[in-house]
């Protein structure tokens, strides 16, 4: 196995090549290996395994299938081995020279790198990026179906949206219309990119998403139709052979007008309500594939909140052994349709126009257009991917404590809290007195609840009620009951099953909301909603913690408020374990491996019991897999100082803005770089 701790010197071409000698070690001996093993009695997978291929691609569909040695033992130990393999499978697929690094970008991408690709790899190689062409892939896929959009079109957006930052002969330049955020967030974009080495950008135009949802929900056809165009032209071109281009830089730019047009003249995008007439999951469902579950099976949008919601009682595609083993089919509404009605951003996303806000108001567009956004919902959503504004350090230079890892915070695994913890605010959709027991975040909590739950198991031989709260005495009845036929939990097979599970969740868990964000809003930024008349009762409210008092327990979960992550980067950097559950994508997804980086959960939280078990243990009766923990939480901490810096967000970014700059450009087809072809 190759230790991740030699990528620490991050310096220069002589680790990459001796990470690449390791690594094809590290292949050759599991290649023989798995031929010595396949003739004696160990036990191999008889079928080659799909489990990781979309952890390593990010959201690319094609990636290579990876052979699975299966020991035995539970589960998670198979998982955790097969997470091993995939990573090494990335690493060797790094390289350490212009010409190949421009090389596999031709493979990989069907076209040539954009112009003043040599100054971004030079800048980029100097600050020890990775030059790994997968950890690419979730950009190129968020901007593939424009090179079927006009330049003109690209070009024009910005000018009709409200926050755009315009770059001019290498100044920054901020444009804020009308508030949707009361975060800094574009202050925030403004700090980061200036760390750019600005004397090298293209003029350009970029627009944001300046709220915590997403915006775009375009049509499945519509996006097909701009990829087979797309596809077609590709394939058209590399019929006529490898043609070197005829444009190898950028045109300067006028400077946008500080004011917007009319709205009469923003005529690139419509928004379009979805309170009533357009329920959100139907805008949702049409940026599913035709053949996908969503809909395929049953999926009416609509549905009674106030009912119990309903749970698999058997084990599902993506985790055929009660476990996620395909990280990218769990987070899919359109993979899991059910999704829709236990995640807030389904059931109560908040959302709302700029051209015209109003209270109460849920607004979408369905154009496809270059927005630019923190985070967007797998398989639905059409945004660009960047990472997200609190990730970067403000126009002072500044990065919010509350979102950003401090080295001095750093607890080492044997001096933490072998607990659970967990702090947030009720967020994650607007919640009501209809709907909150459907929300992930209100579902969670109730689970590392002890006395919640025991409550719950004491009637679970009794029907269910029909609205929730509900049933003798009230209860939410709106979490997955512990199921011996799938997880046989020791905790279940004790003399008094109730007590014996709150008495394992309460001394593992320390978990709480900060606030209820009670609807209508008596109190968001006052108090913190314990008096809520519909909820108040389920929940205790405590004080805010701060990060680094939560950074000295070993597992932390990471559950869906509205939008990105804003603690899990910074759970990734704190040799904790991230626990990690959710519907969203981020920009560095292709970056991570689930169970070598973090540990999976699925939104219907049902394999919760089974991972704390695994885990933590149960008494005497079952032993705890810490050492696995601390395996994770290490090399995931490890990993995080390797790819996901601060550095490594400016690559991202860098390279997007050059492919943004020459998709906006009428001379497109005909540009980039290829000094290093003959």
């Amino acid at each position: 196995m190759v230790d991740l701790a030699v990528l620490t010197n991050r310096g220069g071409s002589g680790r990459r090549h001796l990470v690449k000698s390791l690594c094809a070690s590290f292949v050759l001996f599991c290649s023989i290996a798995i031929y010595l093993f396949s003739s004696t009695s160990v036990n191999v997978s008889p079928q080659l395994e799909w489990r990781y291929a979309e952890s390593i691609a990010g959201v690319h569909r094609n990636a290579k299938q990876i052979l699975s040695i299966k020991p035995s033992g539970h589960p998670i130990d198979n998982l955790i081995a097969d997470a091993e393999t995939a990573q090494q499978n990335v690493l060797t697929r790094e390289t350490s020279t212009l010409a190949e690094t421009a090389r596999v970008y031709r493979e990989r991408r069907g076209r040539h790198p954009p112009p003043r690709f040599d100054r971004w790899y030079a800048w980029a190689e100097k600050r020890g990026v990775l030059m790994i062409e997968d950890f690419f892939d979730g950009l190129y896929n968020d901007l593939e179906a424009f090179w079927d959009v006009s330049p003109q079109l690209i070009r024009d957006f910005p000018r009709s949206w409200g926050e755009v930052l315009s770059i001019r002969n290498g100044s920054i330049h901020r444009w804020k219309d009308e508030p949707s955020n009361i975060a800094n967030w574009m202050g925030f974009y403004s700090g980061g990119f200036s760390l750019l080495p600005m004397e090298d950008i293209p003029d350009i135009d970029i627009a944001f998403n300046g709220a915590d949802e997403p915006r775009l929900f375009v049509p499945w056809s519509t996006r097909q139709k701009h990829l087979a165009a797309v596809a077609s032209r590709k394939a058209a071109a590399a019929a006529e052979g490898n043609i070197r281009p005829t444009v190898t830089d950028f045109v300067k730019r006028e400077m946008l007008s500080s004011t917007r047009p009319p709205v009469a003249e923003r005529t690139h995008y419509t928004w379009i309500d979805f309170d009533d007439a357009l329920p959100l999951w139907k805008a949702a469902r049409e940026a599913c594939s035709p053949d996908s579950n969503a809909w395929m099976q049953d999926a009416p949008g609509e549905e009674d909140y106030t009912k119990p919601p309903s749970f698999p009682d058997h084990f599902v595609d993506h985790m055929p052994d009660g476990y996620v083993a395909n990280w990218s089919d769990a987070k899919s509404a359109c993979v899991n349709p059910d999704i829709r009605n236990i995640h807030g951003s389904f059931i109560a996303m908040q959302a709302w126009s700029d051209e015209n806000p109003r209270p109460g108001q849920k607004a979408i567009i369905t154009d496809l257009v270059p927005l630019l956004s923190g985070s967007k919902i797998h398989d639905i959503n059409s945004e660009i991917l960047i990472p997200a504004a609190l990730q970067w350090p403000d126009q002072g230079g500044h990065l919010d404590a509350d979102f950003n890892f401090a080295e001095s915070e750093r607890v080492s695994w044997p001096d933490k809290v072998n607990k659970v913890m967990w702090r947030g605010s009720a967020s994650g959709g607007i919640n009501d007195a209809d709907n909150w027991t459907r929300l992930q975040r209100h579902r969670f909590l109730v689970m590392l609840n002890g006395s919640l739950v025991e409550s719950h198991q004491k009637v679970s031989d009794q029907p269910l009620p029909a609205h929730v709260p509900g049933g003798q005495p009230p209860l939410p009845h709106n979490y997955p009951m512990p199921n011996t036929s799938l997880y046989p939990l020791a905790a279940m097979q004790s003399g008094d099953a109730p007590v014996a599970l709150r008495d394992w969740i309460d001394d593992n868990t320390d978990a709480a909301f900060i606030h209820l964000r009670c609807y209508p809003p008596l109190s968001w930024f006052s108090g913190n909603g314990a008096d809520c008349s519909y909820d108040g009762q389920y929940y205790t409210i405590v004080n805010h913690v701060s990060p680094a008092v939560q950074f000295e327990y070993r597992y932390q979960p990471d559950i869906d408020g509205a939008s990105f992550s804003g603690r899990y980067r910074s759970l990734l950097y704190s040799n904790s374990a991230p626990i990690k559950a959710t519907i969203y994508d981020e920009w560095h997804d292709s970056r991570l491996v689930p169970w070598k980086h973090f540990i999976p959960m699925d939104n219907t939280f049902m394999d919760w019991w089974g991972l704390m078990e695994y885990f933590l243990g149960y008494r005497k009766k079952v032993t705890g897999h810490d050492s696995a923990a601390e395996k994770i939480a290490t090399e995931g901490s490890e990993w995080a100082q390797q790819a996901l810096r601060i550095d490594d967000m400016l690559a991202y970014v860098y390279r997007l803005i050059l492919e943004l700059a020459r998709l906006q450009d009428e001379r497109r087809d005909h540009m980039g770089w290829a000094e290093d072809l003959a």
